[in-house]
């Protein structure tokens, strides 16, 4: 059986607010939303699953009183429009994912698009507190560690980062160029590759 990477975290969305699955009409059914609390946010199954092209894409699985549901991008049989739906309870691992459950991550500073790998031209977005689809990237999506669930998570789980441009250091270092102070603490400085944040902040 393929075992994938996977880490314990939230979906959060710009603005302090987090995704979350809740019951909807029809009775047994659910859908995606994004909430205000993150104590409200359930415990969300990130899945690391690298393809052929040695790219890397997600998939997630939120849990909700002991079952485990995943979102995924299909097309409505009446409609043949794409839509994002939440399928479950499937509480057996996958052996491999069907691409409807898959995510790429498009980054942007701090936060990033959610595309759909089954229907590329599709993204996540978030339309009054509900999760549904748009054909523009809609960069407000961002993966948080859950710090206290990952203590005794393998650390080599890492998503791509872009940091966010630090307008405040380069207005510092122009004054210090200025005064002849930048050359001399950069001749003290040695040289590293980056790494990334320890912020918990995955995406």
């Amino acid at each position: 059986m393929v075992t994938h990477e996977q880490v314990t975290a939230y979906l959060e969305v710009s603005g302090g607010k987090y995704a979350k699955i809740e019951p909807k009409r029809p009775a047994g059914t659910h859908q995606l939303v994004v909430k205000s609390s993150q104590r409200s946010a359930p415990g969300l199954t990130v899945y690391k699953v690298p393809r052929q092209d040695k790219s890397v894409v997600m998939a997630f699985c939120f849990k909700l009183k002991e079952n485990m549901y995943y979102p995924v991008v299909e097309r409505d049989p009446a409609t043949e429009k794409a839509i994002v739906k939440v399928v479950g309870p499937i509480n057996q691992p996958f052996e491999g994912f069907p691409e409807k459950y898959l995510f790429k991550i498009g980054t942007n500073n701090e936060y990033g698009s959610l595309c759909s790998v089954a229907e590329p031209n599709q993204y996540l977005s978030v339309s009054e507190e509900v999760i549904t689809l748009s054909t523009n990237p809609y960069l407000q999506f961002r993966i948080s560690l859950n710090k206290q669930a990952n203590r005794m998570a393998s650390t080599n789980f890492v998503l791509p980062k872009f940091r966010p441009l630090d307008h405040h250091r380069l207005m510092r270092n122009h004054r210090r160029r200025k005064t002849g102070k930048y050359q001399k603490s950069c001749s003290n400085t040695s040289i590293h590759t980056p790494v990334p944040s320890s912020s918990g902040h995955l995406l």
